[in-house]
């Protein structure tokens, strides 16, 4: 079992961090989850990181279901086993199926995905192999997205890469039981 290469610290290891942890807490449903106590240990990226991925999933135009379905892509795409599960939760309640998780979670495209479903997982594929013409982008999602909503689909993708690259490189991936 792979362990952290660096500390997952709280308030009670640096009470320095009391206000930060908390407001972490407040916006996380009560939780400090592993990667936040992961990113504590520098304490003004995990406040920016939590403002980011705050406006990403809370504050965004694009629908939680197109959110989620991306999501779960790049996590399953990225070996983040831990964050797609975490993202379970969040996909059930956003309208996708344990069904369609579940086929999602092996690497398929579930045969019962509505045609903007497909394309919000075509995109992602295609930013994850980073095989993404702006020409193909500005033909294919500009008649069915707002220029927000495509800013944030591709920030999305791009977002949850980087929770994948930083929990698996710095060995928290096996800590997690989320």
């Amino acid at each position: 079992m792979t362990v952290a290469i660096l500390p997952l610290l709280d308030e009670q290891d640096r009470p320095e961090l009391a206000e930060l942890a908390r407001t972490i807490r407040q916006q996380r449903q009560g939780r400090l989850p592993p990667l936040y106590a992961l990113l504590l240990n520098s304490p003004a990226l995990a406040q920016g990181w939590l403002g980011f991925f705050t406006a990403l999933r809370q504050r965004s135009r694009l629908p939680d279901r197109l959110r989620e379905l991306a999501i779960l892509r790049v996590t399953q795409q990225s070996a983040a086993r831990h964050e797609f599960r975490s993202h379970v939760r969040f996909a059930l309640a956003a309208g996708i199926t344990q069904r369609q998780i579940d086929e999602l979670g092996d690497g398929c495209l579930a045969s019962d995905l509505a045609s903007l479903d497909r394309l919000c997982l075509s995109y992602a594929d295609r930013l994850l192999a980073n095989d993404c013409d702006p020409a193909w982008a500005a033909a294919e999602l500009l008649p069915h997205f707002s220029d927000a909503e495509v800013l944030e689909l591709t920030t999305t993708v791009a977002a949850y890469r980087m929770v994948a690259t930083v929990s698996r490189s710095l060995g928290l991936a096996d800590t997690f039981r989320g």
